[in-house]
Order: structure tokens, then C-alpha cells, then sequence
């Protein structure tokens, strides 16, 4: 048999080698709330699909302040009713759009919705509460429709 050998780092841990944490995603109690849209972003990490994550502030309430988000799949192309994207751009347009046309992700910008909120699932069946955090699951109905008045 052969050993392995290791290599070890034994010198002195220094603050420039310790990670810096990031702010905690939030934790707020799952339910509905009014929120305004802030805006959205597309993600692509490669071996998944492009996401687009659209941003809300919690503006009315208990917890007036913070600052979630909902994540749907963003494909490029055709996309299905079916998604949820598609579904959560239906109820801010007011209906659904003319076969064709395009699914601007502007129309949420300054949108004021009663939205969903849930924490997220976890990814092991033995993950403590501790490590979910909230995300808005869905838009219930729109309040205002700032951007395009």
C-alpha cells in the first residue's frame, strides 16, 4: 500500500485568509404582503438554466424594509404558459400577450402587488430551519401599476 501525503497549511490563519461573510438572506414569517417591484436581473451559471430574479420591497406592515426575491427559469426563445414566468408576467400586463409578442421584464419595474411569500425548500430531508430563508413565491394580484401610468 502507498501512503498519501498531505500538505497541510500550518501557517499562522491572518485576517486577509478568512472569508468575509455576506449580509444573511432574509427570514420573515411566510404569508402576504405589499411589496413594490424594484426591479429584475438574469443570472446564468453554467450547467442551469438563465434565471431572472425579480426583486421586491416590502413596503407596508410588520416587516416594511425588506427586500426578497422571486426566482423563475428565463429562457430564451419561445417560452411555455405553463411557467412560471410567463404566468407572473399575465397578471402585472393585466392578460395574456398577442402571440409573438415579446415578455419585457420592464413591465414589473415599480410595480405595487400583494405578493406570496414561503420560505425555501430545503435541499436535504435532515437541513435545519436555520439555513432556509424567505423568497416570494408568487404575485397574488397587482395594487398600482407605477411604471406604466
Amino acid at each position: 500500500m502507498s501512503s498519501k501525503k498531505y500538505d497541510f497549511d500550518t501557517s499562522p490563519e491572518t485576517e486577509e485568509d478568512c472569508p468575509i461573510a455576506d449580509e444573511p438572506l432574509p427570514r420573515i414569517e411566510p404569508g402576504e404582503y405589499t411589496a413594490i417591484c424594484e426591479g429584475t436581473e438574469i443570472k446564468k451559471t453554467p450547467g442551469w438554466p438563465r434565471k431572472i430574479y425579480i426583486h421586491f420591497f416590502i413596503c407596508k406592515g410588520k416587516y416594511v424594509g425588506v427586500n426578497l426575491f422571486m426566482a423563475c427559469n428565463y429562457p430564451k426563445g419561445t417560452i411555455s404558459p405553463r411557467r412560471k414566468y410567463y404566468k407572473q408576467w399575465m397578471l402585472v400586463n393585466g392578460g395574456p400577450p398577442e402571440k409573438g409578442n415579446t415578455l419585457s421584464r420592464k413591465i414589473f419595474k415599480g410595480t405595487i402587488c400583494r405578493i406570496r411569500v414561503r420560505y425555501t425548500k430545503p435541499e436535504h430531508p435532515d437541513d435545519n430551519e436555520i439555513l432556509q430563508y424567505s423568497v416570494v413565491d408568487s404575485i397574488i394580484e397587482v395594487i398600482t401599476d407605477e411604471y406604466h401610468k
